[in-house]
């Protein structure tokens, strides 16, 4: 599923474009998890009421404060199923 420019009347730092998308799946926003690598996008995850990882591919970490984590590349995250399966995926990073 995709969520683009056309799909919305205000772009980031909105959260509009996030909440559609948690919409679209059918997932409340505060399970949701944004991967982001900008300052305008983060700032609209947090907006969105979700959680907010910044990649620090394109801004220093200073300038992605607001996120929740920080990773020096999308390489560095894991994914896992949880301990209970009926919460989902584990995090690690």
């Amino acid at each position: 599923m995709f969520v683009t420019a056309g799909d919305v009347e205000r772009g980031k730092p909105d959260p509009e474009g996030y909440l559609l998308a948690a919409s679209r799946l059918g997932v409340a926003p505060a399970d949701c998890v944004v991967v982001e690598d900008s300052p305008p996008g983060v700032a609209a995850g947090r907006a969105a009421g979700m959680r907010v990882i910044a990649v620090l591919t394109t801004y220093p970490a200073a300038a992605l404060t607001g996120a929740d984590a920080r990773l020096g590349a999308l390489a560095d995250l894991r994914v896992r199923p949880a301990a209970v399966p009926s919460k989902g995926l584990t995090l690690d990073f």
